[in-house]
């Protein structure tokens, strides 16, 4: 369980998020996965769950670093501290 700071914690990562009148900073993850004939990138951002949990809801607009996305998801990581939203592009 980490008990420093998160926002500490973050602040190596330096991704700007904002969903709904909230924000904060986020690890971007863009993983390529091959699909076959194609290649395709499953987004998502790691951010403090606390921060998110309550605006980060299927559908919501959410932009990291300058670009908009939607909420696909939100899901808890490890003690719950940190949350995994998965982004759809729009």
């Amino acid at each position: 369980m980490i008990t420093e700071d998160l926002d500490i914690f973050m602040a190596d990562f330096g991704s700007a998020v904002i969903c709904g009148n909230v924000s904060g900073l986020g690890n971007l993850d863009e993983p390529d996965e091959d699909i076959g004939l194609a290649i395709s990138s499953d987004r998502s951002v790691l951010v403090i769950s606390e921060k998110f949990e309550s605006v980060a809801v299927r559908a919501a607009a959410i932009s990291v670093d300058g670009v908009s996305y939607k909420v696909r998801a939100f899901r808890k990581v490890g003690d719950g501290k940190f949350a995994r939203i998965t982004l759809e592009a729009q």
